[in-house]
């Protein structure tokens, strides 16, 4: 065995000790740390706490990003749509919304990308 052959394979076992273990053990874990937060003495809300009803759908990569900082902890994003899933259900459709070309002007619609009626709440920004 090389040195490069010793190199490739350590680097290859500090990948897989960094990748999550998809288990649903772990999705419990997740889940119960998300919903349960006083139980671990976080001091943020329980998840279906922190949403609110809203009147248009809001991609999932968009409330991903507003729950992230507002827990301010690390989360795997595809955990969170797992969670909320189970949580809300299954992500609604997509809107139209109308969309400017910068360079022209001209103004067409668009679809949004899927997501939920919900948004953050306003006492959590």
């Amino acid at each position: 065995m090389t040195k490069q052959d010793i190199v490739e394979q350590k680097n290859l076992n500090t990948r897989r000790d960094m990748e999550i273990k998809m288990t649903q053990e772990t999705v419990n874990l997740y889940k119960d740390f998300l919903l349960n937060p006083y139980k671990y003495k976080c001091t943020y809300k329980p998840l279906r706490e922190c949403f609110e009803e809203n009147d248009k759908y809001i991609p999932q990569d968009k409330l991903f990003e507003n729950y992230i900082a507002y827990i301010k902890k690390p989360l795997p994003k595809f955990m969170f749509y797992i969670i909320m899933k189970d949580v809300f259900g299954e992500y609604g459709g997509c809107e139209q919304i109308e969309v400017t070309n910068k360079e022209t002007g001209e103004k067409y619609m668009q679809n949004q990308d899927f997501g939920y009626k919900l948004k953050l709440r306003a006492d959590l920004i």
